[in-house]
């Protein structure tokens, strides 16, 4: 249970502090009985079934995900300065 009142709760924080511009939250009705369906389905599905309810295991995961995704965003960064550059080198006009 503290788990997932922790969930819901970053969750419906995150989306207050935020501003119109950051996020669009099309319906903010309802939104808290939303956040703890989500957070029954995290804590349920990822927390006790992936990662066997151990949370640093969750921890570990995630950042494994946050290094994943890093390495991406270099990689596309690398290979559009790549293209950018040929581009100019040679340029087709």
């Amino acid at each position: 249970m503290r788990y997932r009142a922790t969930v819901s709760g970053r969750i419906q924080k995150t989306l207050d502090r935020m501003a119109e511009d950051q996020a669009f939250v099309p319906e903010r009705m309802g939104l808290d009985a939303k956040a703890d369906d989500f957070a029954d389905f995290f804590v349920d599905k990822i927390l006790n079934e992936i990662c066997d309810g151990k949370p640093g295991r969750l921890k570990k995961m995630s950042n494994n995900l946050a290094d994943g995704y890093y390495s991406a965003t270099l990689s596309i960064r690398r290979k559009y300065w790549v293209e950018k550059n040929s581009n100019a080198m040679n340029p087709s006009d």
